[in-house]
C-alpha cells in the first residue's frame, strides 16, 4: 500500500480512492512507479514545489508555421532541436540558426545563456542548461525553455529532470492515448524536490563541471585531429568531384577492381596525393586479423562482456552501452576476443569506424560486424593507425573499398588495400597521448553526471551523505 493507495507492482495494477484522484482520470497516472516516486518524494523532508513556482518564465517554442525548415540558415542565433539535447548536455554539432530578423520575430522564445531547455516531444524530459558560449537563441516547438528564479541551482534542476525519478515525474505528465507529449502547462506541473541551497550547488557543479570537461574533450579531439594532418602533411579537401563520369589509362586498371566507382576522378587524384607521401600498405602492418563472433543476440544482465558494431565511435569503444552474451555461448566466442592494443574495424553497415582497445574491454569478446587487427607496435602505434582511418584520408579510402549491392561491406583483403602514411614513431606516441586525454575527458564528465543523478537519487531516498557537501564546501 502507497499512500493509502493499494497497488500491485507485478502485474501493474491500483486500487484508487477517488480522493485520490486528480484532473488526469488516466490508468497511467497511477501506476506503480509513479506512486513509489511520489511516496519517496512526500517522504523525503525536502520541500516539494511545482515547477512553474520556481521558475520566471516557462514558453514553448512556435509553431511550425511560425518557423520553417528553408528559414534556417548556417549562422546566426543558433535554434536548438530535440536532436540537439541529450543527457544533461547540449550537443553543437548539428546546431541550426536563423537571421536576427527572426529572431526579433520570434521573441517570445529567445533562449538566454542559462536557460533550461527541455524536450517535450519526441524524447521526453531531457534536460539541459544553455551555455554562455552559446549566446541568445532560439527554440522549436517541441522544447520549452525555463528560466529559473535565482534561488533555484539550473544545473540541480537538470539533474533532477534528468535522474530516473525526474524521468518517472515527468513522463506520468506526457501520458497520451498516442503520442506522449507535453504541453508547456504539463511541464509548469512537474514536481520539483527543493534542497538546501548548499546542497543545489553540490550536485549542480558536477553537472556544471561534466560540461566543462566535455568541452575540453572536444578541444583536445580537434588538436588531435590538427596534428594528425600536420604530421602526414595532408589536409582534409572539399569533395571536389563532380564529373559523372572520368577518363582512366588502362595501365592504372586494377584487375581486382573493375567497377567504375572505383575510378572516380577525386579518388585517382586523392590517391596520387596520398602516394606522393611517404607510405605503406595496411597489409604490410597487420601481424594477425580476425573476424567478429557471429552468435544470437541472447542478451544477460551479467555474463561474457560483448562488443557490437554501435559501440564504437571514431577512435573510442562506449563502454556505457556494452551488453553480455549468456555463459552458455563461451565456446562460440572462445577465438573472438580482443586484447589490449587491438584495433577494431566495423565491416558492415557503417563500414570504417576504428577504435583501439585499451584497458578497459582487455579479453572482451565482439561481434561480426567487426573486424580485430594486431599491428606490430614497436614501429606502429594502434591509436595513430586508427585515428588515420577515421580522417578524412582514411574514410575515402574505405568508402572506396566498400562494396555491396544493398549493405555496404568491407573484408580483410580490401582493408590490406588501404595506404598508410609513415611518420615518426614519437609523432605517432603523441597521437595517442591527445586521444587518450580526450576520451578520459569524456568519461570523467559521463561520471561527473552519473554522480549527480545518484546524488538527488539518494537525496529523495534519505541517504545523502551531508557530509560530502561540507568538505567540499
Amino acid at each position: 500500500m502507497i499512500n493509502n493507495v493499494l497497488v500491485w507492482k507485478q502485474p501493474n495494477i491500483s486500487w484508487i480512492h477517488p480522493i485520490n484522484i486528480d484532473n488526469s482520470i488516466n490508468a497511467n497516472n497511477f501506476n506503480f512507479d509513479y506512486l513509489d516516486t511520489l511516496n519517496k518524494l512526500r517522504s523525503s523532508n525536502l520541500k516539494i514545489l511545482e515547477l512553474r513556482d520556481i521558475a520566471d518564465k516557462i514558453s514553448d517554442g512556435p509553431f511550425g508555421s511560425q518557423l520553417k525548415v528553408e528559414e534556417y540558415k548556417e549562422q546566426g542565433f543558433p535554434v536548438y532541436r530535440v536532436k540537439n539535447i541529450i543527457d544533461t548536455q547540449i550537443l553543437d554539432d548539428d546546431i541550426v540558426y536563423i537571421d536576427a530578423k527572426k529572431q526579433q520575430q520570434l521573441k517570445r522564445s529567445e533562449v538566454l545563456p542559462g536557460d533550461v531547455l527541455i524536450t517535450k516531444a519526441g524524447r521526453i524530459g531531457s534536460a539541459a542548461v544553455v551555455p554562455s558560449k552559446f549566446g541568445n537563441g532560439n527554440i522549436t516547438s517541441h522544447l520549452v525553455l525555463v528560466r529559473l528564479k535565482k534561488t533555484i541551482n539550473n544545473y540541480y534542476l537538470v539533474a533532477y529532470l534528468e535522474c530516473k525519478y525526474g524521468k518517472v515525474i515527468t513522463g506520468r505528465e506526457s501520458y497520451k492515448s498516442t503520442r506522449p507529449e507535453l504541453t508547456k502547462n504539463e511541464i509548469g506541473n512537474v514536481i520539483i524536490p527543493i534542497p538546501s541551497p548548499e546542497i543545489q550547488k553540490y550536485i549542480g557543479d558536477k553537472v556544471r563541471k561534466a560540461e566543462e570537461l566535455r568541452e575540453e574533450a572536444k578541444r583536445l579531439k580537434k588538436e588531435a585531429e590538427t596534428f594528425l594532418y600536420e604530421m602526414i602533411q595532408l589536409k582534409p579537401l572539399n569533395d571536389f568531384d563532380k564529373d559523372m563520369f572520368s577518363f582512366v589509362n588502362s595501365n592504372y586498371i586494377d584487375s581486382e577492381r573493375l567497377d567504375s566507382e572505383y575510378y572516380k576522378t577525386k579518388y585517382i587524384t586523392l590517391e596520387k596525393l596520398l602516394k606522393s607521401k611517404k607510405v605503406t600498405s595496411f597489409k604490410d602492418i597487420i601481424i594477425e586479423s580476425k573476424y567478429g563472433a557471429s552468435v544470437p543476440a541472447d542478451y544477460t544482465m551479467v555474463g561474457i562482456p560483448f562488443i557490437r558494431g554501435n559501440n564504437l565511435t571514431d577512435n573510442e569503444i562506449n563502454i556505457d552501452d556494452i551488453v553480455y552474451l549468456n555463459k552458455k555461448l563461451k565456446d562460440e566466442v572462445k577465438d573472438h576476443h580482443v586484447n589490449t592494443g587491438d584495433i577494431l574495424i566495423t565491416r558492415s553497415g557503417t563500414v570504417g569506424i576504428s577504435a583501439v582497445v585499451d584497458e578497459k574491454c582487455d579479453g572482451f569478446s565482439f561481434g561480426s560486424f567487426m573486424i580485430k587487427l594486431r599491428i606490430d607496435m614497436r614501429i606502429w602505434n594502434p591509436y595513430y593507425i586508427a585515428a588515420f582511418l577515421n580522417s578524412f584520408w582514411g574514410k575515402w579510402q574505405i568508402e572506396r573499398l566498400q562494396n555491396g549491392a544493398v549493405q555496404q561491406n568491407i573484408n580483410l583483403q580490401e582493408i590490406g588495400r588501404i595506404i598508410i602514411p609513415i611518420i615518426s614513431k614519437e609523432n605517432q606516441d603523441k597521437i595517442e597521448e591527445l586521444i587518450k586525454n580526450y576520451i578520459n575527458k569524456k568519461r570523467q564528465s559521463k561520471q561527473l553526471i552519473q554522480e549527480a543523478k545518484q546524488d538527488v537519487e539518494d537525496l529523495i531516498e534519505g541517504n545523502f551523505d551531508m557530509s560530502k557537501v561540507k568538505a567540499n564546501s
